[in-house]
């Protein structure tokens, strides 16, 4: 994807390339300062299509959506994974929780083979739960290396990559496997923590052939490729330049910070760009949060600021890329899919959510950059009930 950013001056080049430079143990440190800059979605996308799942059943909220051979596979907070057609309609479930041998209790995460549509569900329980295409349970897998914590699972090129975050202080952190679980590949440990670990603070992302990973009790990136498992760059928390590595940021909801700093809320990969939403933790919990979304060019480690939101307790805070071409309202990512050679950034808004936005004055005063989008979003809300199931928005990037 290539992004036409407007050419930035002289000056700040020279202020912002004095930003960018290499840590003590050679590593690209990413900018702690950002260069603001208005992105149009003209920059980075070329459609945006909207998909309201049909109601043959209730959906809840997604925790993950997969895209595989015309169909979405949309995991959701009943521990169903549930497909639906390219228009929405819904095709069938797989629901087979329980606790017997062809049965899970848990999803913490799921993949979909893109050779044949099989479908890996990590249990959560030591084992991955296998099922096919036509969702009959083929085989488990059990966990390649004993854990102690949370083990998280990805699925590229047909293999199995398994994240272990471990909080005994030793163990394995990545572990290469084929789809028969058979061992192809590990690294041991480098980081070690010996506290609670939330789901919200690792992330996992794909870019390009890559594979990336991050953890926001430790300040590095991870790039898992061809070559192995590897160092690639370090977060700089600081809001201006330096590395400055907090003590502990698993505290950050409950005790007052000296020093400001960031933690990262997700990372997405949009080809030569990363998405990347920020929380920025002020000198006390009594200020309100602020969110931060940043294109991050990651070739010549520049951060564009393309929003930025306070948190409040009342409201859910716009933080996600402006979408200019409806005149209000912002899209924020959950995944990003590859549909048919196409890179799509996706997002998932309740009915209710977007029947409500389409009446604020923001909708109705805003000034559209494409008209005939803004048409076919009220087009959609028109037919809507507050009760319908969720509609995936669908941004076709460039």
């Amino acid at each position: 994807m290539k992004i036409r950013l407007q050419i930035i001056t002289v000056i700040s080049l020279i202020i912002f390339i004095g930003c960018s430079h290499k840590s003590g143990i050679g590593l690209e440190l990413m900018p702690g300062v950002f260069i603001d800059r208005d992105i149009s979605l003209d920059d980075i996308a070329d459609d945006l299509v909207y998909i309201p799942l049909s109601n043959e059943l209730p959906v809840y909220r997604s925790t993950s959506i997969k895209w595989y051979n015309n169909c979405f596979y949309y995991c959701d907070e009943a521990k169903r994974i549930l497909r639906f057609d390219n228009d929405g309609k819904y095709i069938d479930a797989l629901d087979n929780q329980g606790r017997g041998a062809e049965e899970y209790q848990l999803i913490v995460d799921f993949s979909v083979d893109s050779l044949n549509g099989n479908i890996y569900i990590n249990s959560g329980i030591d084992k991955i739960i296998v099922y096919d295409n036509k969702l009959r349970y083929l085989r488990s897998i059990k966990y390649p290396i004993k854990r102690a914590g949370p083990v998280y699972t990805r699925m590229l090129n047909s293999q199995i990559h398994f994240f272990y975050f471990n909080i005994d202080g030793h163990g394995y952190n990545w572990v290469l496997t084929d789809t028969l679980g058979n061992i192809i590949s590990n690294k041991k440990s480098v980081d070690t923590y010996k506290l609670p670990i939330r789901m919200s603070e690792i992330q996992i992302f794909s870019n390009n052939t890559n594979l990336y990973r991050y953890f926001n009790h430790n300040d590095t990136i991870y790039e898992i490729n061809k070559s192995g498992y590897k160092p690639y760059r370090l977060i700089n928390r600081n809001f201006k330049d330096g590395y400055d590595l907090i003590d502990n940021p698993a505290e950050y909801n409950t005790r007052e910070s000296e020093n400001p700093y960031r933690v990262v809320r997700s990372i997405f990969g949009l080809g030569d760009y990363w998405l990347i939403n920020y929380i920025k933790i002020m000198h006390s919990e009594r200020n309100p949060r602020q969110e931060e979304t940043v294109l991050y060019d990651f070739n010549n480690n520049l951060s564009y600021l393309v929003n930025s939101a306070t948190a409040h307790k009342d409201k859910l805070t716009q933080i996600g890329l402006y979408n200019d071409w409806i005149g209000a309202g912002t899209i924020f990512p959950n995944n990003v899919l590859k549909i048919n050679d196409y890179l799509y950034l996706l997002s998932v808004k309740d009915a209710s959510r977007l029947l409500q936005e389409s009446k604020t004055n923001d909708f109705i005063n805003g000034i559209p950059r494409r008209p005939e989008i803004r048409k076919r979003l009220q087009e959609l809300t028109d037919t809507l009930q507050l009760e319908d199931n969720p509609v995936l928005i669908l941004l076709k990037l460039k």
